[in-house]
């Protein structure tokens, strides 16, 4: 007789695979950032764990001549989560030049930087909007 196993719910995975995405999102940013000179601090990646800013840690923090550059990444699940506005919030009003960085590929881009734009200009935030291609590795910002 077989031994019956639980099932796992289908927002276990959901939540793995937007996990999975957020850290690959994370680390084809920061190489990015490290390739064109910044010097970087990450978190999810293995490197040294950027500073709490306003209550909230930043996915990454990128300083070339001291410019400070704080970047969030979120997945197209979490981008309009109260938690996530309220990092960008948080984020924006360190004087620091702030983004976010959404997945999605060449053909779907245009559709989703317009739909985080919306939501961001919904909350009064000036943001960056970025996206990652986490097939090609390509990082554009817009």
């Amino acid at each position: 007789m077989l031994e019956k196993k639980a099932l796992k719910p289908l927002s276990y995975f959901r939540k793995h695979n937007s996990d999975t995405i957020h850290k690959r999102v994370v680390r084809l940013v920061a190489n990015r950032l490290h390739n064109n000179g910044y010097r970087l601090m990450a978190d999810h990646i293995g490197l040294s764990q950027p500073p709490e800013m306003n209550g909230y840690i930043p996915d990454i923090v990128a300083d070339i001549n001291g410019s400070i550059h704080i970047i969030e990444v979120e997945t197209l699940d979490s981008y309009k989560d109260p938690h996530s506005i309220a990092q960008l919030k948080a984020f924006s009003k360190t004087g620091h030049k702030t983004s976010i960085v959404i997945p999605c590929d060449e053909f779907s881009r245009p559709l989703h930087v317009a739909a985080v734009r919306t939501t961001l200009r919904k909350h009064g935030l000036s943001v960056t909007v970025g996206a990652c291609d986490i097939t090609t590795g390509e990082v554009m910002f817009f």
